[in-house]
């Protein structure tokens, strides 16, 4: 395992407030290639199957869609695609 949700949700605002003036938002739902193992991976190479084993949708996910629904609400970017947000999904 590689990473933690929580962090993810931690620093997502930072990131947002980083990013350039043409932006398309993306946020994570989670993240989880165990299910592809060992198919992604060579056996005995379990560490390196990427996942998110702290992810709980009803907490960590809405904080994170709340915080870019926060960021859209107080956007001054004037891109035409600003208000969209694109979501990643481990299965996507």
């Amino acid at each position: 395992m590689n990473g933690s949700y929580q962090t993810y949700v931690n620093t997502l605002p930072s990131y947002l407030n980083a990013a350039p003036p043409v932006y398309g938002r993306c946020l994570e739902s989670n993240f989880d290639e165990r299910p592809r193992y060992p198919i992604l991976y060579a056996p005995g190479t379990e560490n390196q199957v990427r996942c998110f084993k702290d992810q709980t949708p009803q907490l960590l996910f809405g904080r994170t869609v709340s915080t870019v629904d926060n960021d859209i609400a107080n956007s001054t970017r004037m891109s035409p695609i600003d208000n969209f947000t694109f979501i990643y999904a481990w299965n996507e």
